[in-house]
């Protein structure tokens, strides 16, 4: 009694390869933190394995999760995006096999001590005031390690704020012309899946860092993409009642049914990541139709009326998220009042996870 994430690996390949064309990119990094988003990033490792030569490196947030990743690929395909805090955890990521987004001061610090290797990339801060080296100490250390590649951040998009956005690429294309000029061979990493989309022709031969966009997604319902969703949540029904008029639903009895009714129990909570916000709002579709979710959504089950038919079998399985006519991920975050990142990442370790080619949408 779990709920399945059935995810389609051609299209997890195609979309990386998508962002790439954009750019005119004959690789990019694939970003699969936080457990490729929660989805699964051994299955974005699998699906990535038929294309190898496509795939500059595989990103990842720690050096746990590249000690993890590790089991799948060798150790000098993965880029740690960010460092560890303490000085010691620092010592150990750059003794480590792994290439290192060099991006704070700690880790500079720890360079400075440390015969230099190689897999290094340098983290320039150029407006998002997160992580990344400020300007002055990146150029201070652009000439003094074998850099293997440049790595930006945007913090805005184009529609954001124009301005501020004019401002970004005029900072990331200056970036850009000094590393090349230092680092012909190198690798420049800037562009995110929204960037990567907009495929503006500055960013040309420039890698994409794919995330998002591997599942099909844009960081917005607002952009224009070719990519295809590959994935669906689906759940099993375990128990369907005929109930009469008047009969309270769930917790706190928010919904009432007006007719006798036939309600589906389907195995899918707010413990699996179905926002309790879609309570009375959201719906599933089976066999091609949309029902209704009715009453409160509890930690493991979601009730749905389903009296205009067809009515399921117990053990059938509704979608509840997926490619139209299903609910797409973005209505789920519209609903929740949320981006589609914390949707996915908030998706539950319970639902099983099952990679079937051409089987998703």
């Amino acid at each position: 009694m779990r709920p399945l994430l059935q995810i389609d690996p051609s299209r997890i390949r195609e979309n990386f390869l998508s962002l790439c064309r954009f750019l005119n990119a004959p690789r990019g990094v694939a970003v699969v933190k936080d457990d490729g988003y929660g989805l699964g990033m051994e299955g974005v490792v699998q699906a990535l394995a038929e294309i190898p030569d496509a795939v500059e490196a595989f990103a990842v947030a720690s050096l746990e999760e590249a000690t993890e990743l590790a089991r799948w690929l060798p150790p000098e395909k993965i880029l740690v995006l960010y460092a560890p805090p303490t000085r010691g955890e620092i010592r150990d990521l750059l003794e480590s096999p792994f290439q290192v987004a060099v991006g704070t001061s700690r880790v500079l610090e720890a360079l400075r001590q440390t015969p230099s290797r190689p897999g290094l990339h340098l983290h320039v801060d150029i407006g998002m005031n997160r992580l990344g080296l400020s300007e002055e100490q990146a150029l201070a250390v652009l000439e003094a390690h074998p850099w293997e590649g440049l790595m930006l951040h945007f913090p805005l998009a184009p529609w954001e704020d124009p301005e501020g956005y004019g401002l970004l690429v005029r900072r990331a294309r200056r970036w850009m012309n000094l590393f090349r000029g230092v680092r012909p061979e190198g690798r420049v990493h800037i562009a995110n899946t929204a960037l990567a989309l907009s495929g503006e022709s500055w960013l040309s031969g420039s890698f994409p860092r794919a995330g998002l966009g591997l599942w099909g997604l844009a960081p917005s319902p607002e952009i224009p993409s070719s990519l295809e969703l590959a994935f669906e949540l689906r759940a099993p029904v375990v128990e369907v009642k005929e109930v009469p008029a008047g009969a309270g639903i769930s917790y706190g009895w928010t919904f009432r049914t007006t007719r006798t009714s036939r309600i589906g129990v389907v195995a899918v909570g707010y413990a699996d990541g179905l926002p309790r916000a879609l309570s009375g709002k959201g719906f599933v579709v089976y066999r091609n139709r949309r029902f209704p979710m009715v009453g409160a959504v509890t930690m493991d089950l979601v009730m749905v009326d389903f009296t205009e038919g067809p009515v399921p079998e117990v053990g059938e399985e509704v979608v509840l998220l997926g490619s139209p006519p299903a609910m797409h991920p973005w209505d789920w975050a519209r609903f929740s009042g949320t981006i589609v990142y914390e949707v996915l990442t908030g998706l539950g370790k319970r639902a099983l996870r099952r990679f079937v080619p051409e089987q998703v949408g």
